[in-house]
């Protein structure tokens, strides 16, 4: 016996399958599943547009999560550049 019981290492230990963060994938697959059921409402008569709307939006939710060079995801790279740079936009609140 090697003494590993299964414990990880850290607190921040990420359960992950196949190099993919269990979350992301959560994430991925819910923004997906909210656009089909969105997708069956907008777009009744055109099939085009059903499948493609859904597909373009797990794209973008999966190019959400990817990585940057800072180590954080590009979701948390535009919310930075738009508090840091108020002047590109008008806050509502």
């Amino acid at each position: 016996m090697n003494g590993n019981y299964g414990i990880p290492r850290d607190i921040y230990y990420v359960v992950k399958i196949a190099a993919v963060s269990v979350v992301k994938l959560g994430l991925v697959i819910a923004a997906t599943l909210m656009a089909f059921s969105i997708s069956t409402s907008l777009f009744v008569n055109n099939l085009w547009l059903l499948l493609l709307f859904p597909i373009n939006s797990a794209a973008i939710a999966i190019y959400l999560l990817l990585p940057t060079n800072g180590g954080k995801s590009n979701w948390q790279s535009f919310y930075l550049s738009l508090k840091r740079h108020k002047k590109f936009w008008i806050s509502l609140s």
